[in-house]
């Protein structure tokens, strides 16, 4: 079902298509207001905040714009200060990497996943630890993590099952704007707000944990850091080398492995499941299907999303 993505859902859930909601994102956010005055040769991988030789605000600075600064003269540029992020993983099955495990329990790998990605965006992250399935608890986490932080970001909990209360908390504590998204893997997702800090809270499973960070929430944390709204990943047009299985009508995202074959890129899926990391780390893109779309044969084209360097 799709609805008015400009709407509080009141905690209802709501399938929006995943380029709506991203969106609607970035059309919510906008940049910190913190601003800071840096030795030029200090800004690398900061937002310029004001123009300078000739790039324009919003601009990241990277190598090449290091040099124009260098080459116009510019000693000192105006940049965005980075937003603080803080990340809450939930769920009593969670135990810190060097525990020795019981029946049940899993390490936290998503912790490290998200510190790996945000380490690409330019922003602070602030580790608040696991939070255990209790509410009054987890509402405490929230509000506490919203205080001390620009934005938000969660793991777990957004499902339907009885521990599952990450989306509740969010209402009780403040304002949901989506609550689910139409793709697979990471449909169980919101987005909503906490008096002035951004909440988005991202499935349990690594996959849908990335899958939901690379489409939507890194882009919004650039904004939020003071980019210029980026485009969209790109897709481009492959040959699939191995048939897919698709059933449900929504958008999927198949991580894959793309290839060159006699001269020609194809790409194969990867079939790895949703919580295993290592595998994952194997594929270098996602084979994209429109909902539309149902079983796909070899030989077929497919549209394919390259990580590029978000991963």
């Amino acid at each position: 079902m799709h609805a008015d993505p400009g709407c509080g859902t009141g905690g209802r859930e709501i399938a929006l298509d995943p380029a709506v909601v991203r969106a609607e994102v970035l059309r919510r956010i906008t940049p910190v207001g913190r601003r800071e005055r840096l030795a030029f040769s200090s800004s690398l991988g900061r937002v310029l905040a004001e123009p300078a030789a000739g790039l324009a605000a919003g601009r990241r600075i990277g190598p090449l714009e290091l040099g124009c600064l260098a080459g116009a003269g510019v000693a000192e540029v105006t940049v965005f200060g980075r937003p603080r992020v803080a990340i809450l993983c939930t769920g009593d099955e969670l135990r810190p990497v060097g525990e020795v495990l019981e029946p049940g329990q899993i390490y936290d790998s998503n912790r490290y996943l998200l510190l790996g990605l945000l380490a690409r965006c330019g922003v602070d992250p602030v580790d608040r630890g696991r939070v255990p399935d209790v509410a009054d608890t987890l509402r405490e986490a929230l509000r506490s993590a919203a205080a001390s932080a620009d934005a938000v970001l969660t793991t777990g909990g957004v499902s339907a099952g009885d521990a599952d209360l990450v989306c509740a908390a969010l209402v009780d504590c403040g304002e949901m704007i989506v609550r689910r998204v139409a793709a697979r893997p990471g449909r169980p997702m919101a987005f909503g707000r906490i008096d002035g800090s951004w909440v988005f809270s991202l499935a349990g499973k690594p996959a849908g944990v990335l899958s939901g960070f690379l489409g939507i929430v890194g882009d919004a944390l650039r904004r939020l850091g003071g980019e210029l709204p980026p485009a969209p990943l790109p897709r481009l047009p492959m040959e699939l080398a191995e048939p897919l299985t698709k059933r449900h009508a929504r958008t999927e995202f198949v991580q894959g492995i793309m290839f060159q074959h006699e001269g020609r890129w194809r790409v194969r899926p990867s079939r790895i499941e949703g919580g295993r990391l290592c595998s994952m780390s194997a594929a270098n893109c996602y084979i994209v299907l429109a909902p539309e779309q149902r079983d796909v044969a070899a030989g077929q084209p497919v549209l394919v999303q390259p990580y590029g360097d978000r991963v």
